[in-house]
């Protein structure tokens, strides 16, 4: 039995370590050996079951060599990328983190609707405005056409007899020109 560290740690430094029992067989090295992981420190049972994999992988193409030192490198090589401190919780550390997590959650997609609703009342906004714009400038514009097909007052009497007179707005013009000239 050997009780792997990973590399570069010690008992007293590592959070994860392994035992690796190996059953040579009597055509050792003709014949890989067994090789189990019976006990573990700080790996999850499926990253147990995945070590046992990679050393029954790595097995095959050693086959017919000396495989213990090759084998217990690939281990302690796996353990060094799962030398993780595991913090446990308790169920209330749990609680609380996932109520803070949901609360945080809750206040962003509140803060992404009112974007999007602040977006949507601008664009809205933005649009009246350019209506408001055109029919501004179409009023401008029809103004200004009327301004130049209105006729002229002419001042001497003998336009204003032969001028019918269309509209009230230029009676009210020549009706008191005419009342004066008489």
């Amino acid at each position: 039995m050997l009780h792997l560290f990973p590399l570069g740690e010690t008992a007293q430094t590592c959070n994860a370590s392994a035992d690796l029992e190996v059953e040579f067989t009597p055509k050792y090295p003709i014949t890989p050996p067994v090789m189990k992981i019976p006990k573990s420190k700080g790996l999850s049972a499926a990253q147990v079951k995945d070590l046992q994999a990679l050393i029954e992988e790595q097995l095959k193409p050693l086959h017919g060599r000396e495989v213990v030192f090759e084998i217990t490198g690939h281990v302690q090589a796996f353990l060094a990328m799962h030398n993780t401190v595991r913090v446990t919780k308790s169920f209330y550390e749990e609680m609380t983190d996932r109520q803070a997590k949901e609360k945080q959650l809750k206040e962003q997609e509140q803060h992404q609707r009112e974007q999007s609703k602040a977006q949507q009342e601008q664009a809205l906004g933005t649009k009246i405005d350019d209506t408001v714009r055109r029919k501004e400038e179409a009023l401008k514009e029809e103004t200004r056409r009327r301004n130049e097909f209105m006729p002229v007052v002419s001042t001497s009497e003998e336009a204003h007899s032969e001028r019918q007179v269309g509209s009230p707005n230029q009676r009210c013009f020549t009706e008191p020109y005419r009342r004066s000239q008489s």
